[in-house]
């Protein structure tokens, strides 16, 4: 069966029967060998009409292409584990593993395609299912919430959901759920102080060995994003070195992480910083000149209100 053609003509000879007890026998030889990649587990488990495991390869495969950063792969297969649960008689706990595979699509929906159509039906549609099976929602998912509000400008419902996330989530996520209620309160225009006390508090719940690996789960590496954060606004506050500090700090960490996700966001506020600092040097120089030509009774300056 060297040539393609060849291989698709016997397979096509083959009954179903046959052809289910061929990927069986398949599968069960490559669940031995811990090389074999999940997908063609799930591949050969779904033509064996094994769906349900199928449907559980297909969620490992995606969580392996999550961690890598391949988010697309990851969008493909979580959706493949999606449509064969969804396709199953629906009992509470099929349900339950809906409302996980939709949790776990968030994530790479939103490196992929940010807060789109696409995304925030994802968003809406495990928050319908777990209104469905009775339960709170999970804090990932009010997590998830947030980044569509904040992402859409909805920055009232942005603030509700993340005192939700505060205390869903309990201390162990404070260096999640406080970065969003920092974000929320300087959007808004909300003192400067509180936002910077958030940022503060995110820091001091950090545990390197407890939430680095959130970064597959929450978007970013959560101590550079809380020191990113930290930095934009102390920049926003005047403190400008202590800006240049925390952002330098969020910089060097990010590099023992291999998240390019976590390095974009880095270097977006950095860009960020960088531009504020250089619209207030620009403002200072403003003002100087406006009170030169006030002194020099300069006729070219109107006043405006």
């Amino acid at each position: 069966f060297k040539h393609a053609l060849v291989q698709d003509a016997a397979y096509s000879m083959l009954l179903r029967a046959q052809r289910q007890t061929l990927h069986a026998a398949l599968a069960a030889i490559m669940a031995a060998d811990t090389s074999v990649a999940p997908e063609v587990l799930a591949y050969h488990l779904a033509a064996a009409g094994e769906r349900e495991q199928a449907a559980e390869y297909w969620f490992m495969a995606g969580q392996a292409a999550n961690e890598r950063s391949a988010s697309h792969e990851a969008i493909r297969t979580f959706k493949n584990a999606l449509e064969i649960v969804a396709s199953l008689p629906q009992t509470r706990e099929r349900k339950i593993r809906r409302l996980e595979i939709t949790i776990a699509l968030c994530n790479p929906l939103i490196l992929a395609k940010w807060v789109m159509p696409e995304t925030a039906e994802a968003i809406l549609e495990a928050g319908n299912l777990a209104e469905e099976l009775g339960v709170n929602l999970p804090p990932i998912l009010l997590y998830h919430q947030w980044l569509l509000y904040f992402g859409r400008s909805n920055h009232k419902e942005s603030m509700q959901v993340a005192k939700r996330f505060i205390e869903a989530g309990g201390p162990e996520l404070w260096i999640r759920s406080y970065i969003c209620l920092g974000n929320s309160i300087y959007i808004t225009g909300g003192p400067l102080d509180v936002a910077l006390e958030c940022s503060a508090k995110a820091l001091a719940a950090y545990d390197r060995k407890l939430h680095a690996k959130q970064r597959f789960q929450y978007t970013y590496e959560p101590r550079c994003s809380a020191l990113a954060t930290q930095s934009l606004q102390l920049a926003l506050r005047g403190c400008l070195e202590q800006a240049k500090t925390a952002e330098r700090d969020a910089l060097e960490y990010v590099t023992e992480f291999n998240h390019p996700q976590t390095v974009g966001l880095s270097l977006v506020y950095k860009l960020l910083r960088g531009d504020f600092q250089r619209l207030q040097r620009a403002a200072g120089y403003a003002g100087r000149s406006l009170a030169s030509c006030g002194r020099l009774q300069s006729g070219i300056l109107v006043p405006v209100g």
